[in-house]
């Protein structure tokens, strides 16, 4: 907050000191409005919102005292420095307990009004930097809400209907005996797309519980070798369907990792999901776990030959695996 953008009113009920304050504030960069004595100063406030108010302590009609009390009862965020002679300075002090920002002393000194304006407006500018720091929150809030709904709600739309879908597309290919290449082709493009349907779905499920995602990870060592075997043997039908020679290695000296199963299961089905996707029919896919040594992570490998060149790919997964999330 710029000098110039302060909206302030000064109380000073003596027509020359008022007037020596408002020579000085332009001196500084600032524009005030006047008061002649806290009631004036009250009915300028109830017109216009004002950040600061500087007032004399001893004045006619209100005194500063009653008007700091009002000004903070009615207009909290409104600032308030106060002027009083040394001889008063208890009453200053008083008045800061009231809810004063800060108060100057007679004579008024230019370079402690100058300390104190530039503290005061700083004082304002981070007050409602974090007044808006904390509406766009709420604001976050609210979106994140509608979007939890959002995503609660299709899940529990999508999933129904899915499971009528894939059962009902299980009965069809059990029911049809004799199935021409064309018709397992088209059977095939099927299944493997209500499996990445209720994956799609799944994961929505896992969305709409991000927040509590830590919580509800169960971290416990076990042999990464299983849980490859354990995808291998789902997803080895929809290679077989579409002529894709594949084939998993595991590390014959087992890779043990302390993490979810879960969460690692599922992300080693997207990665073999994706080379299922994007490998060509009657084609090849490999994949491997290696433990790397002394490091505490281990890669798994997967080549795809492609028609002019073979392609080595590798993910690297970092133990532990506490922050992975789907």
């Amino acid at each position: 907050m710029e000098a110039s953008e302060l909206k302030l009113l000064v109380i000073e009920d003596e027509p020359m000191i008022r007037e020596s304050y408002i020579d000085m504030l332009e001196v500084l960069g600032y524009q005030a409005d006047t008061a002649i004595n806290g009631k004036d100063g009250l009915l300028k406030l109830s017109q216009k919102e004002y950040h600061l108010v500087i007032t004399d302590l001893n004045m006619p009609v209100m005194d500063g005292q009653e008007t700091l009390k009002r000004i903070k009862k009615k207009y909290p965020q409104t600032e308030v420095i106060v002027v009083t002679g040394f001889a008063t300075i208890e009453t200053a002090i008083s008045a800061m307990k009231e809810g004063a920002f800060d108060y100057i002393t007679k004579p008024v000194s230019f370079e402690h009004v100058k300390i104190i304006l530039n503290r005061c407006r700083n004082h304002i500018k981070a007050r409602n930097e974090n007044e808006e720091l904390k509406n766009l929150n709420t604001q976050l809030k609210h979106v994140n809400e509608i979007k939890d709904k959002f995503i609660t709600i299709t899940n529990h739309e999508l999933r129904t209907p899915l499971a009528v879908l894939k059962g009902y597309f299980e009965l069809v290919d059990l029911s049809i005996e004799d199935k021409t290449e064309e018709l397992k082709d088209y059977l095939g493009i099927i299944s493997s797309t209500l499996v990445e349907m209720i994956d799609l779905v799944e994961r929505m499920h896992h969305l709409s519980e991000a927040e509590n995602a830590l919580s509800k990870l169960e971290i416990k060592e076990f042999n990464l070798n299983e849980t490859l075997i354990a995808v291998t043997n789902e997803m080895k039908i929809l290679f077989e369907k579409r002529d894709i020679l594949f084939e998993a290695y595991t590390d014959p000296k087992g890779v043990f990792i302390k993490a979810d199963p879960g969460s690692i299961h599922k992300a080693i089905r997207e990665l073999l999901q994706n080379a299922l996707k994007f490998t060509e029919k009657v084609g090849k896919f490999y994949c491997a776990l290696k433990k790397k040594r002394p490091i505490k992570k281990f890669i798994f490998l997967w080549r795809i030959p492609a028609s002019a060149s073979r392609q080595i790919n590798k993910v690297i997964f970092l133990n532990p695996f506490m922050k992975y999330r789907m």
